[in-house]
Formats: structure tokens, sequence, C-alpha cells
């Protein structure tokens, strides 16, 4: 009764802010281009062919699944991060019921987690969250005795590759527990290769399907060859960017760092097994983090759940117990606070929504030229409105900023052959996103030579101007056939 008390309890804590935060509307960011390209999936258009984008398969394929099973769009944004902060949280009181004999650092661990995975844009739902449980629950199989859990933590140390490729850096390590964790060189031997018969399966399924669907070499160049390409394409230099954005995209998890050094220091925790297994894992997650040179924030979240495992563990160590209910709470108020930024984001989402009104207002109307464009602002008004984008690149911002591109594809082409097809509507900020590190002169220049040539000023949109939406003119055609 009292570890089903702590599961539920671990669960709301989890849970609870989530829940609340799925009640906002917050329909920005890169998530929709992930329900696009899924359901474009379910339509017969796999990933890579049709709609591009430089994440795994595996992203587009909960999209797919969960919008099969009759999610919109729109909910899967709130409902998939839900499913997977729950399961995380599960994941990480399993991990700690099994390495530390500690119910109560789980339950600790699974509330840290909840509140925290909110503190570094977790509101929205993020690759790196969509393969939190993955990788907790692989790491959760890894250590186990039998064969069928090695098994078991390849194939779920597999699924979180294919949805985020830094979950490597993890699932090598989550192999080496595995591998380590035998009694003798036989033992280490099967459990190894019980790992790698784990890993191949859903990796050798997806293969499959893609190759089937003639995706699977566009597949490895997105997701290798042109991510690759893109971790080391920044205009910052590796330990300029290490010493700008590491500091800063760690702040939000400043009070578990203290706890886990509170833990480490305790020296008799420090020697636990366990506890050596989730250093490890810190390590390991710190590495992909490094690499990234934590330019963005979810970059830095897979380092929650080892630092949470820790944290949970000093806390339900600590005899004091006014004082572990009280730095418990404390952290969980400091993750909510530094969440809050997401609570005025309300006028963001009326620009995104009043953009949306204005083109769904207006494509009732009979016109000339079909689909939407959206040069350099939210792919979701694709979701919103219904408008299919006018080019396979859905988030344009690959296609118009200086990033890599999939093999023989010239920039200025395509972008001309996107505005080539005339689409009936376009989307365009007045001013460059990313501090002008963005779009360079030479397409912004071409975009308002074509829009000045063939479209006509729909509505400027937002109390500073931000966002101009254009209609084709009538009588324009396409100069080049739609795709």
């Amino acid at each position: 009764m009292k570890a089903r008390a702590l599961i539920l309890g671990a669960l709301t804590l989890a849970l609870a802010p989530r829940a609340a935060i799925a009640l906002l509307d917050r329909p920005y960011h890169d998530e929709p281009v992930y329900a696009l390209i899924g359901a474009a999936w379910l339509d017969g258009s796999p990933p890579y062919l049709g709609l591009w984008d430089v994440k795994p398969p595996g992203l587009f394929a909960l999209y797919a699944v969960a919008q099969a099973l009759g999610a919109s769009a729109l909910v899967c944004l709130w409902l998939l991060p839900m499913i997977a902060a729950g399961a995380s949280a599960l994941g990480l009181y399993a991990i700690a019921r099994a390495w530390f004999d500690a119910p109560r650092a789980g339950a600790y661990a699974a509330g840290l987690f909840g509140a925290f995975s909110l503190a570094a844009e977790g509101m929205r739902g993020p690759a790196v969250l969509l393969a939190a449980p993955f990788l907790i629950w692989s790491m959760r199989f890894a250590l186990a005795p039998r064969r069928r859990d090695a098994c078991a933590a390849g194939s779920l140390a597999a699924c979180a590759c294919l949805v985020l490729q830094s979950s490597a850096f993890e699932a090598v390590l989550a192999c080496a527990l595995t591998s380590l964790s035998g009694a003798d060189g036989r033992t280490k031997a099967s459990r190894a290769g019980g790992f790698f018969l784990g890993a191949a399966a859903p990796a050798l399924a997806m293969a499959a399907i893609l190759f089937a669907q003639g995706a699977l070499v566009p597949a490895f160049e997105a997701v290798a060859s042109v991510a690759l390409a893109r971790a080391t394409f920044h205009p910052v230099g590796f330990w300029e960017g290490l010493a700008l954005y590491l500091p800063w995209r760690l702040a939000p998890y400043l009070p578990l760092v203290a706890l886990c050094g509170f833990a480490l220091l305790r020296g008799s925790l420090a020697r636990e097994g366990g506890a050596q297994a989730a250093m490890m894992w810190l390590v390991a997650a710190l590495a992909g983090a490094i690499v990234q040179r934590a330019v963005h924030a979810p970059y830095v979240m897979p380092l929650l759940p080892p630092l949470c495992l820790l944290a949970g563990l000093w806390l339900a160590r600590t005899e004091a117990t006014a004082h572990r209910r009280a730095l418990a709470c404390l952290s969980v108020c400091y993750a909510l606070a530094f969440s809050s930024h997401e609570l005025l984001m309300g006028y963001y989402t009326r620009l995104i929504r009043e953009t949306a009104q204005t083109i769904d207002a207006r494509a009732q109307t009979p016109g000339v030229g079909m689909g939407l464009h959206v040069v350099d602002f939210e792919p979701s008004l694709h979701v919103l409105t219904g408008l299919p984008p006018a080019t396979g690149f859905v988030f344009a911002l690959h296609l118009n900023c200086p990033f890599p591109l999939p093999r023989g594809v010239d920039r200025m082409t395509e972008i001309a052959a996107v505005m080539d097809r005339a689409p009936r509507f376009v989307v365009i900020r007045a001013e460059e996103p990313y501090r002008g590190v963005c779009m360079e002169p030479q397409v912004r220049a071409f975009y308002a030579e074509r829009l000045k040539e063939s479209y006509e000023l729909l509505r400027v949109v937002g109390r500073d101007n931000e966002v101009r939406v254009y209609e084709l003119r009538q009588g324009m055609a396409p100069r080049l056939r739609s795709r």
C-alpha cells in the first residue's frame, strides 16, 4: 500500500503541472512540424521524400501513431509530452527501487522530474523529452540480471536513438552497463549479445519500412550527414559556445545540481553501485550537451534524469525530515518559477492565432494559387489553417537560412522554385529572427522582389507590425508546376 501511494504521489507531482499547462494554447516551435510530417506519413508521403527534417524517423512515427489512434495534430502537441513525462517518472521510480532499494528516492526523483522537465522549454514537447522514457527504461533494464532484460535495454536504447540522435551517448552507456554487469566473461558476452539483438530489432524494422517506401537513403542522409553538418554549423566557435550557452542552459537545474553535489559529498552514497551508474549517466548526458554546445535549452534536458535520481537519493537518505521536505518544495518552486516565462507567451500565441485567422478567413473566398509558404514565422500555421506547405522544407528556416541542406539542393534555386509555384499566401516577418544570424540579405531581397512583383499585402499583424501576410495577386499563374 505504501509503495502504491508513493507511485501515485510521484505521478501526481510529475503530471499535475503539465496537465494544467495543457490547457494553455501554445501552437508554436518545432513540434507542429513533427505533427505535420507524421500526418503526411499516414497519407502515404514518407519523411524525407515529401516533407523534410533532420530528426530521426522514430520521432515522426510517434506523431503518426498518435494521429492514427484519433488524436488531432494540436492534441498531439500536449498529449505526447504528457505521456512521456508520466512514463519517465515511472521509470525513475523503478530505477530508484532497483538501484538503491529506495522507493522514497524514486518518488522524489519522479516528482523532481515532473517539475524540472518544464523548466528548460519543456512545457512543449521537444524531441529530447519524447526520447527520455526510452532512455530511462533502458537504464532500468541495463542492470537487471536476466538476458531478456538486456534485450529490452537494447531495444529501448535503439528506440531512443530513433527519436533523437544525441541519445547515442546514453545508449553507449546502457550497452556498457548491460555488458559489464555480468558475473563472468561468458555472462558478459551473453548480455552484450542480448543488448545488440534487442537494439537490432527496432532499427531493422524502421529501416525495412523506409526501404519499402524508397526513403531509406534520404533518411540516412538527413539523420546522419546533414544533422552532423548542422551540429558543427554555428557562427560561434566550440569553446566560445560552451562558455556562452552552457552556464545559462544549466541555470534551470541549479537546485538539482546542488542536491546532486550533496549526494556526492556524502561518501556512503557516492560509493553505492547505483549512484556510480547515475554519475556515469550524468557524464554521458553532459557529453551530448557539450557536443551540441548547449545552443538551445532542451539540449541539456538529458542531464535531468540522473540529476533527479541523485537528488532524490540524497533527499531520501537525509535524516532531517523537515529539511528534506523544505528543500524538495523549494526546488519544485524554483523549477516552476523558471517555467513561468511560458505563461508570458500569451501575446505570441495571439499573434500566431490572429495570423492564422486572417489566412483562414481569406481562404474561404475564391482566389488564385494554392498552399501557404511560411518564410520565417511559425510552421504551426499549416496545422491551424489546414493549408499545405509550398515546399518540402516545411520548417522553412532550414531552407531560407544558411543551414546545411540535402545533397544536390541549391538554396536559391529551391527558393525560386517555391515562389514559382505561386503559393496563394506568403507569411514573412518584418524583422530578421535570431538576431540577424538567420536569413541572409540576398534571400530577403529575393523575397521582397517576388512579393512586390506578384503579391498584394493582405494584412500586417501584431502591435509592432511583426508579421506580414501576402496573397497572390489576381491573374498571376504559377511559373512552375506544383509538386
